[in-house]
């Protein structure tokens, strides 16, 4: 997720919980990014969801609700 100022992954935890995630990305070729910092192996980053964000203030909402849920 491309914020215009940092770019931000949605990781799944399980059980039904998110948190973003800044990552710095790299080269960008047939529709895949290289990710250079911020994920470790194993995690496990949302893809694909059942929502649609229209603009950078509901951007900036959504992921302040997914931090939000932390533990």
């Amino acid at each position: 997720i491309r914020t215009g100022k940092e770019n931000r992954v949605v990781l799944a935890l399980g059980g039904g919980h998110f948190r973003s995630q800044i990552v710095e990305i790299g080269e960008e070729s047939g529709g895949r990014i290289v990710i250079r910092s911020g994920l470790k192996s194993g995690d496990n980053i949302v893809t694909s969801a059942e929502f649609l964000i229209d603009s950078e203030s509901s951007l900036k909402s959504g992921l302040d609700r997914i931090d939000s849920k932390k533990e």
